[in-house]
């Protein structure tokens, strides 16, 4: 599970907050209409505490079942796929040029040429090609054999694989993600994938927060005075709630999206290196790039990409990334 301690889903903690203060906005202000305005129109008032009742349900429960049944199933897929490739006795060697893995599947040998990505983590070394993965324990590599039939020490042994499978970190240059980096991606970001969502749930929103004030405006008694004032709250949340979500989000976000890191670009691939994690990644690895005002993004999915801030980086090497990731991968327009 150390390969894919990343991918275990986790709770989303930007979204409960945001939900939460959403229900507590609703929900004060369907309290106040219900003690303040005129006893026929408390029905309706109700309505709003009911609307902040359901979203706090909802809340809870996508952070409690819903996150915890996810996280089920995908243990029961990582199992699967341990029984089925890595379960039971296994071989691996490698010299300089190739290597092997041996399962009770069948025998795998490729190039060093052919990988698409490969990570050391605390314990384990792994790597992929486009059809076969190989997770490798740092513990065996000492008693893995040479191709000369020579004694190999675990150290250097670990040491040759690593280079061999990752790669040097020439010139590379260090990167760290703030928080307005983060926000002036992650903002035009999200209204580029879904421009007609996003201006409807603003249409919604303010709808919503004139039909607050229509009844206001038709409604006597000292609770309108507050009820102008949630209502004034709740159009500056509908207009900057995407705002308020993405900090929420950056700052309950895994440690790494926030530390330093450096990385190295060349021919063969994106080079990686952090407190966490060393990384290669193949230029196929990568679906697409972008480039923003602030930052170069290179996709591996539709709506996942790493970003690296153009102020890490001189003009010079802007110039000479920009160049390198247009011949090696497909640019977003």
């Amino acid at each position: 599970m150390e390969v894919h301690a990343r991918s275990l889903p986790r709770p989303s903690i930007g979204s409960f907050i945001c939900m939460v203060l959403i229900a507590i906005a609703s929900g004060t202000f369907g309290g106040l209409l219900i003690y303040f305005i005129q006893p026929q129109d408390r029905m309706i008032a109700s309505v709003f505490c009911w609307i902040s009742l359901a979203i706090l349900v909802a809340a809870f429960w996508d952070l409690k079942f819903r996150t915890s049944k996810r996280r089920q199933q995908f243990t029961r897929e990582m199992r699967s796929i341990y029984d089925r490739y890595y379960d039971g006795e296994q071989a691996f060697g490698f010299d300089d040029h190739k290597w092997t893995h041996e399962t009770k599947a069948g025998k795998y040998e490729a190039s060093w040429s052919a990988l698409t990505t490969a990570a050391e983590r605390p314990n384990v070394i792994h790597w992929s090609t486009k059809d076969h993965s190989i997770v490798l324990p740092k513990r065996v590599i000492g008693a893995m054999p040479r191709s000369d039939s020579g004694a190999r020490d675990e150290k250097s042994a670990l040491a040759q694989l690593h280079g061999l499978a990752l790669g040097p970190l020439n010139n590379g240059s260090s990167f760290q993600l703030g928080i307005i980096d983060y926000l002036l991606t992650e903002i035009p970001s999200l209204w580029r994938r879904h421009p007609f969502l996003m201006a409807e749930a603003h249409l919604v929103g303010v709808l919503w927060v004139l039909m607050i004030a229509n009844g206001m405006y038709n409604s006597v008694g000292p609770g309108v005075v507050f009820g102008w004032i949630i209502a004034s709250v709740l159009l500056f949340l509908t207009i900057t709630g995407q705002l308020w979500y993405f900090t929420t989000k950056y700052f309950t976000a895994p440690p790494d999206l926030r530390n330093a890191w450096q990385s190295g670009f060349s021919d063969r691939g994106v080079r990686t290196s952090s407190a966490e994690i060393e990384l290669f990644s193949a230029w196929t690895t990568f679906r697409k790039f972008k480039e923003t005002s602030r930052a170069f993004l290179l996709h591996i999915g539709p709506t996942n990409y790493h970003i690296y801030p153009k102020r890490c980086l001189s003009s010079d090497r802007q110039t000479g990334l920009r160049n390198l990731l247009k011949a090696r991968v497909a640019a977003d327009n």
